[in-house]
């Protein structure tokens, strides 16, 4: 249990720097989403918040699935749409909580974006991300177990 919670406060942290980085300077850098990533898995080795299984699914979605979005607006577009940053970001969400959190933090993710868009204040995806991970964390931290878990397993 303390070491569950030394890690969800080793990713709240991660998240936390993130978010703000990533308002300040448009980038989320490797030498925070990588170490977050690799973390993610060894701390689902022990399965603490996913299994491995799920864990390693959920970092290969994670990354492909943004990556997919990206190389597809790049076809379309000149213009820069989603960045890579967010493809790690979003498998190393994937590599600490499963593949079934995906949709919901990707939901929420956006959902935080729009408010900032309709605020007048565009921030990049990863701020959502990392701004809706972090709430997931902490209800993770005070529901014991992941809300989304306990749904997709009923």
């Amino acid at each position: 249990m303390i070491l569950k919670f030394a890690l969800l406060a080793l990713l709240l942290t991660a998240l936390a720097a993130l978010a703000v980085i990533d308002h300040q300077h448009n980038r989320l850098p490797d030498r925070i989403t990588l170490p977050l990533l690799w973390t993610g898995l060894l701390a689902n080795a022990a399965s603490i918040f996913a299994s491995l299984p799920e864990a390693v699914f959920g970092a290969a979605a994670g990354y492909l699935s943004i990556r997919a979005i990206h190389d597809l607006r790049a076809l379309m577009s000149e213009r820069p749409g989603i960045g890579l940053g967010d493809a790690k970001l979003f498998a190393a969400l994937g590599a600490w909580y499963g593949w079934q959190a995906l949709p919901a933090i990707v939901v929420a993710g956006a959902a935080v974006s729009l408010i900032f868009y309709f605020r007048r204040t565009d921030k990049p995806f990863g701020v959502g991300l990392a701004t809706a991970s972090i709430g997931i964390s902490l209800a993770e931290i005070c529901c014991g177990e992941l809300p989304i878990r306990t749904l997709s397993s009923n």
